[in-house]
């Protein structure tokens, strides 16, 4: 009976051991639990914030990109509103250069229009016979041509 006495207290101190090893893994596993929880709100955290500097560094370097187009496209505009400028200038000086050699030309060519009228009527005066005589002459060429077209 000793032995039997001995085995069940054998096996009831085997029942407590296996009850105290249960009991204690479940104790371990609640705190690997825990810390694995703790880790990963930690590198959730992280993350969060690594998350959060980059898109910060993303957003200020987008600004700093929109400002230097914003800036190049000023300094394009300003550069072609010049040029417009320069270019006006330009077509404005040449065409009064222009109108002035026109009316130059305009006014020799009714000078020297004026001076053949004056020449015409000095040699009509002179010689009325022979610009009658070329008058009928060119009113007789003028109805031939006139006749042919």
């Amino acid at each position: 009976m000793s032995d039997r006495k001995n085995f069940d207290r054998a096996t009831q101190d085997f029942a407590d051991d296996l009850a105290a090893l249960r009991e204690d893994i479940a104790k371990l596993s609640g705190t690997v639990s825990g810390i694995v929880r703790s880790r990963a709100g930690d590198a959730a955290d992280q993350a969060s914030t690594y998350y959060g500097r980059a898109r910060d560094r993303a957003q200020r370097r987008a600004y700093a990109a929109r400002d230097r187009f914003a800036n190049r496209a000023s300094s394009l505009r300003d550069d072609l509103a010049d040029r417009a400028s320069d270019f006006r200038d330009e077509l404005a000086d040449r065409a009064s250069d222009y109108r002035d050699r026109f009316a130059d030309h305009a006014s020799d060519a009714q000078e020297r229009l004026g001076a053949l009228g004056s020449d015409l009527e000095t040699k009509i005066e002179k010689n009325p016979l022979t610009a009658v005589v070329v008058a009928a002459i060119a009113g007789l060429l003028m109805g031939m041509l006139s006749r042919s077209f």
